[in-house]
């Protein structure tokens, strides 16, 4: 792969790659394809709930005896997933999430609603040169930190955080139904087209292996490809294949 990637500085031919090198796509058995990625994370116990419970959605770490929930127990902050409650300091709050847009709608409670129960899946990346540099800075605090902070004004949130917690990348692997269809597909209509076949997926996964490696013969850099794990879905760590402490100062 490595010397046909080095023949073409300009671009990866992704069906020139599969026509020379004899692959059926038909034969793929997608059902055995396991993908790996990286999830970012940081925490107080040097990974050890993480290495009991794997890496669970943030709905299964607001309930479970994690650390982010008995951090936020500390500013008197506690949900109450199920039910769509949230108390802080005694104050009870609904945060009952809903897209549409509304006048007295508060934005700021609204955010947390979303990340709780819209955007609560396992976050992860197959591919990136520095964690470091992802915008979301996810590598010094879970970004439902963010989002309470701008509620209760309330920088010391994440102050404290990042002042306590190390930061940690977790490699891993999960088999590709594990994985949310936009991991994928840019529209949902293009993976309900491709349900039964997987013809699209597969030539997916060929192109952007070759699109990795050639970033990396041609530009010397890994691009930044992310990897949305299914609502539902926690990674079990038999599934780790390897933790990595990060310097943050680096």
């Amino acid at each position: 792969m490595i010397e046909y990637v080095k023949s073409d500085d300009n671009d990866v031919d992704v069906d020139g790659f599969i026509d020379i090198f004899n692959i059926s796509l038909d034969k793929l058995e997608h059902e055995n394809i396991e993908a790996v990625a990286l999830h970012v994370t940081s925490n107080n116990d040097d990974c050890k709930s993480i290495k009991s419970t794997g890496l669970l959605n943030l709905q299964q770490a607001l309930t479970m005896n994690t650390p982010i929930k008995k951090y936020l127990r500390e500013f008197q902050i506690e949900f109450d997933v199920s039910n769509k409650l949230m108390w802080f300091k005694g104050n009870q709050f609904d945060i009952t999430y809903n897209s549409s847009w509304s006048d007295d709608k508060d934005e700021r409670l609204d955010s947390v609603a979303r990340k709780v129960y819209f955007d609560h899946q396992i976050n992860s990346f197959f591919s990136i040169q520095d964690v470091k540099d992802y915008g979301g800075r996810v590598h010094e605090k879970p970004e439902i930190l963010h989002n309470l902070k701008e509620l209760f004004k309330a920088d010391v949130l994440e102050e404290r955080w990042k002042q306590t917690c190390k930061p940690y990348v977790i490699k891993y692997k999960a088999p590709l139904d594990y994985f949310a269809y936009y991991s994928f597909y840019l529209e949902k209509y293009e993976y309900e087209e491709d349900y039964e076949e997987k013809t699209d997926l597969k030539f997916w996964l060929i192109k952007t292996a070759l699109y990795v490696v050639w970033n990396m013969v041609h530009r010397r850099k890994m691009p930044q490809i992310f990897a949305y794990m299914k609502p539902e879905v926690s990674i079990i760590p038999n599934n780790f294949l390897v933790i990595i402490p990060l310097n943050p100062s680096d």
